[in-house]
């Protein structure tokens, strides 16, 4: 009995030294001791969560530490219908910034769960769990969510995003030496360069000793480094990334657009040269074609982590949708809004600033354009399923931060051009951009270069443009370049619905006039916001300041029916 009374005599006088160290020592230095002591707690526990799902046979893609998934298996995803559907033993649950590791554990044992992945700077983790129906998943994750500490819960959605490979005869053999460009006019806009002239980007080039480097994220299928308009340019945010690049026609396409090395007498030129590419393959292994929304975040977060300002998503899931599975896919697509209107909240609370660059999508199950909120991610945030938590953040913070870009074709008439009859539309579309017939970089295999088609294409020109905008005055603010990149005064065209415009054979769509992206006006915007130090003297040296939407506005000729023609019914990327 004496010994522990000793005992307690001496915690109690432990208890009242540190008590009174804490009174004689700046609080703010005790509050910082504590916080580093809870660090290194949150460290070792995500270490050896991360361990012992390692040891229980989990398929792990690690990046980070605490940056980390588990690849789903193919029999625990129960889809509804066509292709939209969840992982029956898994559930992600996202926790309050601050929140102790006891307090986590507290949930996980209550669930009786195992963490099998770990985003931690948006402080969500993805436990797996008995299976369960959807209905038990659902009433679960409410359970969940009511718990203190937590912000919400939801299950891992399986939605099929895919880059619906055109099918309109898009290969070119450049060993025919048949020449792609024939010249840089404004008005002469049917060769491999069109997508250039029409966004005035050889004129936004006349700027380039304005513009400094920025680092630009790509999210796509593999990208093949080595080619001979790549070389150099691109990086990747972890060497997990590395070592899972498989090199693919898609994501090689998607990079020549943005950065294809100019200058070297060789293919083509990239829109923003002084960008260096960060990029991730986020394909689902084991030739899968579904992807859980466990991969998609872990990809964002590592991009932004590495310093990418803008980051590139030419993908999505409107290719699955049909009318009959209508109610699920609209849950889906809520859920979807949710999760990564939270991501970006949780990302610009830690002081992170970026833009996300989303294709529109192209079309449905059937091809027929929709509305650009089935296309997933961050087409499909909307003001009502806007989530942002305890973060601080704004729903229109998040907007600000989000570009969803149509396509254009290059058929035009005077100072229009054509929706592409393939491009999805709608309220969330930001801007429309050149997405037809675009010639960049392919596989040395197929050629090293070849024609497609697809919001796939239009989304980098936007966010080369975007990326070249803001590397004027990286002091800018993310909202600020979205600002400068969609105001229609800094726009010259528009783009018009054509193509689905009400006919004998379907009703058509009610699809209002969006301007097209301008990098000339853009990137002089840019200029105007640098201190007065730092502005130009001359433009071009022509003696003429640079001003606000310059009056001229090329005129373009009309195209001829057969150029209308080809791109009716035209298939997008």
């Amino acid at each position: 009995m004496r010994c522990v009374k000793n005992a307690v005599r001496t915690i109690v006088s432990l208890l009242l030294i540190f008590a009174l160290c804490a009174i004689v020592l700046d609080p703010s230095a005790v509050r910082n001791a504590i916080d580093s002591a809870e660090t290194t707690r949150q460290t070792r526990a995500n270490l050896l969560w991360k361990t012992e799902a390692k040891q229980n046979g989990e398929a792990l893609q690690i990046f980070e530490d605490t940056l980390y998934y588990a690849q789903s298996q193919e029999q625990d995803i129960v889809f509804w219908a066509d292709n939209i559907g969840y992982v029956r033993n898994e559930i992600l649950v996202t926790f309050e910034d601050g929140t102790s590791v006891a307090e986590k554990q507290k949930v996980f044992d209550a669930l009786d769960a195992s963490v099998i992945g770990c985003a931690d700077v948006v402080n969500q983790y993805q436990l797996r769990i008995a299976p369960q129906n959807f209905a038990n998943l659902q009433n679960l994750c409410a359970a969940v969510q009511r718990e203190k500490h937590v912000v919400f819960a939801n299950c891992n959605m399986v939605l099929p995003y895919t880059e619906d490979y055109v099918y309109d005869d898009p290969w070119t053999n450049p060993a025919t030496g048949t020449p792609e460009i024939v010249g840089w006019e404004d008005e002469d806009l049917y060769d491999g360069n069109w997508w250039l002239t029409a966004t005035q980007t050889p004129a936004a080039w006349d700027y380039r000793a304005y513009c400094k480097p920025i680092q630009v994220g790509i999210i796509d299928s593999g990208f093949e480094t080595d080619h001979e308009e790549l070389q150099g340019k691109i990086t990747f945010p972890a060497k997990k990334y590395e070592n899972s690049n498989q090199p693919a026609s898609h994501g090689t396409h998607v990079a020549g657009i943005i950065s294809a090395v100019g200058g070297n007498q060789k293919g083509i030129a990239g829109i923003c040269q002084n960008a260096d590419l960060l990029c991730v393959d986020w394909r689902p292994e084991d030739g899968q074609y579904w992807s859980t929304q466990m991969r998609i975040y872990t990809g964002i977060i590592a991009l932004v982590k590495a310093g990418a300002k803008v980051i590139n998503m030419s993908f999505g899931s409107s290719s699955g949708y049909k009318k009959s599975t209508d109610f699920f896919w609209r849950m889906g697509m809520n859920l979807d809004g949710m999760v990564y209107s939270y991501l970006i909240a949780s990302l610009l609370r830690k002081g992170y600033d970026f833009l996300v660059v989303q294709s529109a999508g192209n079309g449905n199950k059937l091809g027929i354009p929709c509305d650009t909120f089935l296309n997933g991610s961050f087409c499909s945030i909307t003001e009502k399923n806007c989530f942002t938590g305890l973060t601080g953040i704004s729903k229109q913070e998040v907007f600000d931060h989000i570009l969803i870009v149509g396509s254009t074709t290059y058929a035009h008439e005077d100072t229009d051009f054509y929706m592409s009859s393939f491009s999805n539309y709608g309220e969330n579309v930001s801007i429309f951009a050149p997405g037809s017939w675009v010639f960049s970089t392919d596989l040395t295999e197929l050629g090293g270069y070849s024609y497609k088609s697809g919001t796939s294409m239009a989304a980098p020109v936007v966010t080369a443009i975007t990326a070249m905008t803001w590397s004027v005055n990286p002091n800018l603010c993310a909202a600020e370049v979205k600002k400068i990149v969609c105001d229609p005064n800094n726009t010259i065209y528009n783009c018009v619905n054509y193509y689905n415009l009400p006919d004998e054979n379907h009703a058509g769509i009610d699809i209002p006039d969006c301007p097209m992206i301008n990098a000339k006006l853009c990137v002089e915007a840019a200029i105007r916001t640098l201190p007065e130090s730092e502005q130009p003297t001359t433009e071009k040296g022509t003696g003429t300041t640079v001003q606000a939407n310059a009056e001229h506005k090329p005129q373009l000729g009309k195209s001829n029916q057969q150029i209308v023609e080809k791109f009716r019914g035209e298939l997008g990327e």
